[in-house]
């Protein structure tokens, strides 16, 4: 010290030995060498305490060494020691602002204002000390007093324009960083900031410029690439969105940032393909998550993905072993991997598994979630259990009509619609449409009383629609009725009004943005209701401009639009759970590595910092809200993840989901997580409320859309609509249809609902039902601020890459960005002209094969083995060719008597004759628009006898009546064809008619026929089925024959599938023949009991058949032919039938019929096998 007073009085004698130690203390600090200035300054004021400098350079030396104890003692002792000067007060400021006590900053430079008014950057320190405030008015004063002050400020110009920025204020920022960047060029962080503002005010093309001029002077900017990979996708530059896109990537280093870009690349691909198929192959989306999961291998929501992509590929096994790996390896509750199994083994029909599955998903996470009843149907669906599969839907609809309640979440808005961001445009337009469609707007804090049930409450279950009476009691019961006319049981059929749904919408948002409290507001007070806004209680390290503070939060809370509810305390905070900071997971539901201990968390630690968690964030809100808090404890889990969506390490825990939700129920009333339908419904755990967060596309359609199509009430009915579809139920979908356009279902939904089932039960073409114009903008996670569920807190605030404002000025920054301009195209291309998607003519889709065995007893003449195949493919979407080929070996034994010349009643010789049926022919099947089909074949057939002349030197007949002398048969080729035409007038109506050319059956002659027929198929209601048929054939001979047959059944137990009917038919040819079959009015009157099982890919029917039948006498053509007549009484006749269909595989279907029944004096037979394989 001797040394530095010596050398400071060399130059000037007159120097103090204080002064003199205050210049070498300072000289050091300049220096950066803070420890050995600490010595000189301490005393330097020992000697001399009036020294300011030294008690503000001591204070600041003491900080850079880590004694920030000793700088805050010492400036409160200076305070104390001067208290009419300003520095002490000032230096307090900057202390308080090092302890994130902003308010103490705030008294203290006030303090140090109201001591020196004039001083020009303590002005302006107070006034960046109000953004952190929550002052940004006041401040903005100030900037723009400063402003004038030195027009050259350009960091004062930045603040404002900052400023101005999260104010909103675009349009003059955006002004304000030009002048910066012609005054400071090639800054690449301040040219980064103009861009995102070009784009917020829609100026793209300067915007994507202004990136091409950063990449010139930084060639690998991350920033730059992705805010032009941003621009691509927002204005849906498809092919050049994914190219720019994949230059992000191959410039980016960082392997977790690498591996998040890929994902975006797949996602946006999937997009891309949804709306033009095949644009993208599915290897290389596949490829682009793999090397994702490569780039970052604990990255657990890249591994589902990947699974649900290989399902959607339909390469189930890699995709079963992807999802038992996030199972087994990071967390055995993840529910989106559980869906997928479920989803795998509904597809591989392993229903017991799908079922452990189901409930394994739903007992362990939000068992009262009404889409629990959802997928429960869709399993009884898949099993062919229609019924059961009702009584679900039939609870869903019940837990929906006693509450339900759709919520909104969103996190950020803007003025602008350029950014990925939802406008507040946008989020007027959502409620406006719901509340037009009779969506009633409630507060957060009514949703209990919505949706909450007293306790010791339960759900309602449905009233049962039938009384609980046996159906082998209702069975004897019905048969009684049928003979007396009376009944013991009554129907339990109950005539219940459908309820209407409750159309109920509540709105939140995360994160407490000042844009959204700013924009938000209005909107809250336009429509009369509050929304609810849930912050973040711990204080940020640094200050965060985006971010509302208490003070603000508190006046929009007394201004009756907002409640304010707890985002928790740290859980937004992703840690390490590894000891080399790979694993980096949610803090909520997992332990984390506690480098100090290098160990994880004990299970006591994750279990008291996570009840600290609520109980800490509850604390916070009730302080710094004070009398403004909300009368209902509200809290928003962070990424609404509790254990049930990322990864979770908590494998002690049977439930760890259960232990947060308990703990949360202990502090707070509601809590929220997201959910893909966003209702929540009566009988729900009310700390799990689902949330909706649209695109920050979706215009007010789209909203009101998903509020419909995700309303349980609503689910239930159009689910009902697709079983109809499978249960062949017309009536049903009508009344679905009906009801949904009874209770506002959207016309857009409806006309779609209604196209599929005119496509099903007409034999429509199915069509896409698009908009004529349609814009082709999709959601994207963009560097410029926004996304959806905004993964990262910088993303949330709009925040971008930090960038350096300390960065070097490059004065020849205009030169190097020279001559490179932007490619981009007029964005007014977003929207696309579409009449619908084009059918070409010629377009080869569907081959097929196929082939049956079938060997029938018609009558007492024919035996009759039949054989062949066919095959075919479709030409386009309606028009189909195929071709078959037959083989029919017969036997007919006969014993000559009509066609005889003369008879012997005596003679009781028959006699049989063989031959063989070839056929071949080609056939064109066209379906027209409103569903009709149109089919015509063509070909020959032969038949071919396995006789000659001389087996019939004993017989003596006639080819007919009256005629020449017989002419034995030949193989010469007949041609044959036919002409059809289905088609269905009315859903419950279908309509067949067709004229047919073939061979008539027969061994001994070749005779062609001519036949016209109709067959009609009505169904007055779902459980009574009528069928009409008839046919006439006209012979070669001169000879008639004509068929009529109805049929009527009814649904007598629907639960088991048993059907009774009646069957009544006439049968009679003109004339009688020796050669094929004549009856002679043939009537029967059969009933059959039915028992019928059918569903997606099987159908087994099996009839029992009894009755009775007769046949008149036939009129003779000659006197000694008497006896021929066949005249018969009515006598009992039984029989059999059953059907089997099912489908192997996806390609292979296999059907098997038979049938037996036994008449007056014969038994006859069909058996039927055969198979049908498409590609």
């Amino acid at each position: 010290m001797e040394e530095a007073i010596a050398e400071a009085r060399a130059t000037d004698v007159a120097t103090s030995a204080p002064a003199a130690l205050l210049y070498r203390g300072l000289m050091l600090s300049q220096e950066e060498k803070y420890a050995e200035s600490i010595p000189f300054l301490e005393e330097a004021l020992r000697q001399d305490p009036s020294l300011q400098a030294g008690w503000e350079a001591l204070g600041w030396a003491y900080i850079r060494t880590e004694q920030k104890e000793k700088a805050w003692r010492l400036w409160e002792y200076f305070q104390q020691l001067m208290p009419d000067q300003w520095m002490p007060y000032n230096l307090l400021a900057q202390s308080a602002i090092m302890q994130q006590d902003w308010r103490a900053a705030d008294t203290h430079f006030k303090k140090a204002l109201k001591l020196k008014p004039d001083l020009f950057d303590l002005s302006f320190w107070y006034a960046q000390n109000l953004l952190r405030i929550g002052e940004p008015a006041e401040a903005e004063v100030i900037f723009r007093k400063l402003i004038k002050q030195e027009p050259d400020r350009l960091d004062i110009q930045i603040n404002l324009a900052n400023l101005l920025t999260h104010k909103l204020e675009y349009d003059e920022a955006v002004e304000l960083f030009r002048h910066i960047n012609e005054e400071l060029p090639g800054n690449t962080g301040f040219m980064m900031d103009q861009a995102v503002l070009e784009l917020r005010i829609g100026e793209l093309k300067r915007a994507d410029q202004l990136c091409l001029d950063v990449q010139a002077l930084e060639p690998e900017n991350l920033r730059a690439m992705t805010l032009r990979a941003d621009i691509a996708e927002i204005i849906d530059l498809t092919e050049l969105s994914v190219e720019r896109l994949q230059k992000v990537i191959d410039n980016t280093v960082d392997s977790v940032q690498r591996g998040k870009l890929r994902l975006r690349m797949a996602n946006r691909c999937h997009v891309l393909n949804q709306r033009k198929p095949g644009l993208f192959t599915t290897h290389f989306i596949l490829d682009q998550i793999r090397q994702a999961i490569d780039e970052v291998p604990e990255d657990i929501t890249a591994k589902i993905l990947y699974a649900e992509r290989l399902f959607q590929a339909h390469r189930y096994e890699e995709c079963k072993s992807w999802a038992v790996q996030v199972l087994e390896r990071y967390n055995r509750h993840n529910t989106r991997a559980k869906s997928l199994l479920f989803e795998l083994a509904l597809a591989e029909r392993r229903f017991e598994d799908a079922e452990q599955i189901l409930h394994d998903r739903f007992s362990n996470f939000d068992p009262t979630d009404p889409m629990r009843y959802y997928y429960e149907a869709r399993l009884f669906v898949a099993q062919g259990a229609y019924r059961d599969a009702l009584k679900r839907l039939d609870k869903m609809e019940a837990a929906a009509a006693q509450g339900s309640v759709f919520t909104l979440l969103y996190h950020d808005l803007t003025e602008s619609d350029w950014m990925p961001v939802t406008s507040v445009r946008r989020l007027h337009e959502h409620l406006a449409a719901l509340k037009r469609e009779g969506f009633v707007i409630v507060s957060p804090t009514d949703i209990p009383s919505v949706i909450g049930l007293a306790s010791g409450e339960r759900r309602e279950d449905p009233e049962p629609e039938e009384e609980s009476v046996p159906w082998t009691a209702r069975f004897i019961d019905q048969v009684r009725y049928g003979i007396t006319g009376e009944k013991k049981f009554k129907s339990g059929k109950k005539i219940r009004t459908p309820a209407r749904p409750m159309k109920v919408v509540s709105v939140t948002f995360d994160d407490a943005l000042r844009a959204a409290f700013a924009l938000g507001a209005p909107v809250a007070e336009e429509f009369g209701v509050p929304f609810g806004m849930f912050a973040i209680t711990k204080p940020n390290e640094q200050y965060v401009p985006s971010v509302a503070g208490w003070n603000e939060m508190r006046a929009y809370a007394a201004s009756g639009n907002w409640v304010i509810g707890s985002h928790l305390y740290g859980a937004h905070d992703e840690r390490a759970t590894d000891k080399e900071g790979k694993a980096i997971r949610m803090s909520l539901p997992n332990r984390l590595w506690l480098p100090e201990k290098e160990r994880l968390e004990s299970m006591n630690e994750w279990d008291r910092r996570m009840r600290n968690e609520f109980r800490q964030s509850r604390k916070i809100l009730q302080d710094e809200m004070g009398d403004e808090n909300s009368p209902v404890g509200l809290v928003a889990y962070p990424y609404g993840d509790i254990g049930q969506e990322s990864a979770c390490n908590l494998s002690l825990l049977k439930n760890p989901m259960q232990s947060i939700v308990s703990e949360a129920a202990r502090h707070y009333q509601v809590g929220f997580l997201q959910g893909m339908s966003g209702y929540t419904v009566a009988g729900d755990n009310l700390l799990l409320v689902r949330r909706h967060e649209p695109d920050w596309t979706d215009e007010g359609a789209d909203v009101v859309r998903h509020a419909y199509e995700y309303h349980p009430m609503f689910m239930a009915r159009r689910t009902r609509v697709e079983i109809a579809y499978l249960m062949n139920k017309p009536h049903l979908a009508d009344e679905m249809l009906d009801l949904l356009k009874r209770d506002g279902y959207p016309e857009e939904l409806c006309r779609k609902i209604t196209v599929e089932t005119r496509a099903h039960f007409r034999n429509r073409p199915q069509r896409d039902v698009q908009p004529l114009v349609a814009s082709s903008m999709v959601a994207v996670e963009s560097a410029a601020g926004g996304g959806q569920t905004a993964p990262t807190h910088a993303a949330q605030t709009m925040q971008g890459v930090a960038r350096d404002p300390d960065a070097p000025i490059d004065p020849t920054a205009r030169e190097a960005v020279a001559g490179r301009t932007s490619d981009l195209a007029e964005y007014e291309r977003i929207n696309a002209y579409q009449e619908g998607t084009p059918d070409p003519w010629v377009y080869l889709s569907r081959p097929f094969i196929g082939g049956e065995v079938s060997h029938s007893k018609a009558n007492d003449q024919f035996e009759i083995l039949r054989y062949g195949g066919r095959g075919g493919l479709n030409l386009n979407r309606n028009l189909q060719l195929s071709a078959e080929y037959f083989e029919s070996r017969i036997e007919q034994r006969i014993r000559p008597r009509w066609n005889a010349v003369s008879y012997d009643p005596d003679d009781m010789t028959s006699y049989l004759f063989k031959a063989l049926k070839r056929e071949a022919r080609g056939r064109l099947s066209y379906r027209t628009a409103s569903g009709a089909t149109l089919s015509g074949s063509l070909g020959v057939a032969s038949l071919d006898p396995d006789y000659d002349e001389d087996d019939l030197f004993d017989i003596d007949m006639e080819d007919s009546p009256d005629s020449d002398e017989f002419d034995a048969a030949d193989d010469e080729n007949e041609v044959i064809g036919d002409l059809a035409a289905h088609w269905a007038p009315r859903d419950d109506l279908t309509l067949f008619v067709y004229y047919t050319r073939d061979l008539v059956t027969s061994s001994v002659k070749a005779l062609t026929s001519d036949s016209v027929g109709a067959v009609a198929r009505w169904k007055p209601s779902d459980t009574w089925i009528v069928n009409l048929r008839s046919q006439y054939w006209s012979y070669e001979d001169d000879n008639a024959l004509f068929y009529v047959q109805g049929e009527s059944f009814w649904e007598v137990m629907p639960d088991i599938g048993v059907w009774s009917g009646l069957d009544l038919s006439t049968v009679s040819s003109s004339d009688a023949s020796d050669f094929y079959w004549t009856p002679y009015w043939d009537q029967r009157l059969l009933g059959v009991l039915r028992y019928l099982q059918a569903w997606q890919g099987y159908t087994f029917r099996f009839d029992l058949i009894g009755g009775l039948q007769r046949e008149d006498a036939r009129p003779l053509r000659r006197t000694e032919d008497e006896g021929l007549s066949g005249k018969t009484d009515w006598e009992l006749v039984w029989g059999a039938s059953s059907t089997y269909n099912k489908r192997l595989g996806n390609y292979f279907d296999l059907f098997i019929d038979g049938s037996v029944m036994a008449l007056r004096e014969y038994i006859d037979h069909r058996f039927l096998i055969g198979f049908n394989l498409g590609f």
